[in-house]
């Protein structure tokens, strides 16, 4: 019905699979019903699984390097001796390299009931709040990138998102990586939503009927934390 509504007669699709997920498509659509060669369907397949081992490569290149970059900071840190964490020079000293482990704002850093804070962040007090939601036990970060929904009533300010990893084997520290608001947009080809059609006594989803480009806004949140951030 949704190709009969774009008055499709004939498609053509490529998946460019990652990691035995669907990562990308490339469709083609024609007016009028129209055979592929086989010769054709052979090279499209082998051309789909060539982009696929290209972006598999590129991807895991990147995450192999984020995580080496990772390792070494995290070694650096965790050689440091103890008496020294709780000193505000060496968290002076040591922003740059743990600013540089995920694309950032601000910093803040809890040892005990202080806090010290690099970039933007909020006051003192609202980092109080947000490292609240970070458990004191255990080595599970916390992560969200809508903090006003979790402190409706913290004066966030331009904060708009953060990830708190506990370090239980340092006494109880905690790095908080801080977001600002950010507006996003994304541009997709046709509205999301779906019309409702009664089909006698059935509901149904009716597809959409347009490839007018549709803009979605999101306010009031930063940017998400990837999965290779969190990991």
């Amino acid at each position: 019905q949704y190709l009969k509504n774009m008055d499709v007669g004939g498609t053509f699709s490529v998946s460019v699979v990652v990691d035995d997920q669907l990562w990308g498509l490339f469709a083609s659509h024609n007016q009028e019903a129209k055979p592929v060669d086989p010769s054709l369907l052979l090279a499209a397949e082998l051309a789909g699984k060539m982009i696929s081992l290209r972006v598999q490569h590129a991807v895991k290149t990147q995450h192999q390097t984020s995580k080496r970059t990772c390792m070494s900071i995290a070694n650096k840190f965790l050689s440091v001796d103890d008496s020294s964490l709780a000193i505000q020079t060496y968290w002076q000293r040591a922003q740059t390299d743990l600013m540089g482990l995920f694309p950032c704002d601000g910093l803040a850093v809890m040892v005990g009931n202080d806090i010290n804070a690099f970039g933007d962040a909020p006051s003192k007090t609202t980092l109080h709040e947000i490292c609240s939601l970070c458990p004191n036990q255990g080595d599970t970060p916390f992560f969200a990138d809508n903090l006003q929904t979790h402190l409706p009533n913290a004066k966030l300010g331009k904060t708009g998102g953060a990830m708190i990893l506990p370090l239980a084997q340092k006494g109880g520290i905690k790095l908080v990586f801080l977001r600002n608001l950010a507006e996003t947009q994304v541009r997709w080809a046709g509205t999301p939503n779906k019309d409702v059609v009664w089909d006698g006594d059935t509901i149904r989803l009716g597809p959409r009927n347009t490839f007018e480009t549709y803009v979605e806004r999101t306010k009031g949140r930063s940017v998400e934390w990837a999965a290779g951030d969190i990991e």
